[in-house]
């Protein structure tokens, strides 16, 4: 993804697989550290804010990001990236689709 921060087919297709192995208790010990290490959280808070009207990858990163927040390294950078305020704006952009404000307050909820 970070080679290719205009690829939002990339971003859409990444998260989507994150998402699977964060879901899976053997693939998310495995992917997780990679995927934090890998500085996953700056990279999908910069490209939702690249690609703030592609309702499918908003909601691919708010999947993936929930998913992140079970590790206590990602939930700090998500604090410090002021993640919080990035998921406020999606809130308001998209008041009228159920699953991003569903998704979005799970987020929220779990950042405190």
């Amino acid at each position: 993804m970070e080679h290719f921060p205009s690829s939002l087919y990339l971003y859409i297709n990444c998260c989507g697989a994150f998402t699977c192995f964060l879901s899976d208790k053997k693939g998310s010990s495995k992917v997780l550290p990679v995927l934090v290490k890998g500085k996953c959280v700056p990279l999908l808070l910069s490209a939702l804010g690249a690609f703030p009207d592609e309702v499918d990858f908003v909601l691919a990163a708010l999947f993936t990001l929930k998913g992140l927040l079970v590790d206590d390294t990602a939930r700090s950078t998500m604090l410090e990236e002021d993640a919080s305020q990035v998921v406020k704006v999606l809130l308001k952009k998209f008041q009228e689709n159920e699953e991003v404000q569903t998704e979005a307050a799970d987020v929220l909820c779990q950042l405190k």
